[in-house]
């Protein structure tokens, strides 16, 4: 007897979170994620963006998708949220990987303050995210 099929739901829902998640809960075609993006919902996260230390790309109170990074190989040039150790928030930086292979992290802002993200760092779980999406109010 063949095991029946159960449907997934067309949107793909993302509850709210901690720190520098979205306040309330939102959704996504799924098939749309997939078609874009081509990867699960499983890997993704919703944040609001904070401060402006990446205007005029990204501005405060700006929604992100954002997929999170399991390992230095799936690590590209690109615009990023990497967790504060010390506090928890969700910092956007502007990520560009060295041709030896190192992480270069710096701001849009008018004084940035470029950094070297080390292979200790990027292994602690839930640290890196590559911005996929952003929106904002008009």
């Amino acid at each position: 007897m063949p095991v029946p099929r159960t449907r997934e739901a067309p949107f793909i829902r993302f509850p709210e979170g901690g720190l520098g998640r979205t306040k309330g809960p939102l959704a996504f075609d799924r098939a749309w994620i997939h078609a874009t993006f081509q990867v699960g919902p499983e890997a993704l996260a919703t944040f609001t963006i904070e401060g402006d230390a990446m205007e005029p790309t990204l501005h405060k109170g700006d929604l992100v998708l954002a997929q999170a990074i399991q390992s230095s190989q799936e690590v590209s040039d690109g615009l990023h949220l990497l967790r504060n150790p010390s506090t928890g928030r969700m910092l956007p930086r502007r990520l560009h990987v060295d041709l030896d292979g190192s992480l270069h992290l710096s701001t849009d802002s008018a004084h940035p303050s470029p950094t070297i993200l080390t292979e200790t760092a990027l292994s602690q779980p839930d640290t890196l995210y590559r911005i996929l999406w952003h929106g904002r109010k008009v």
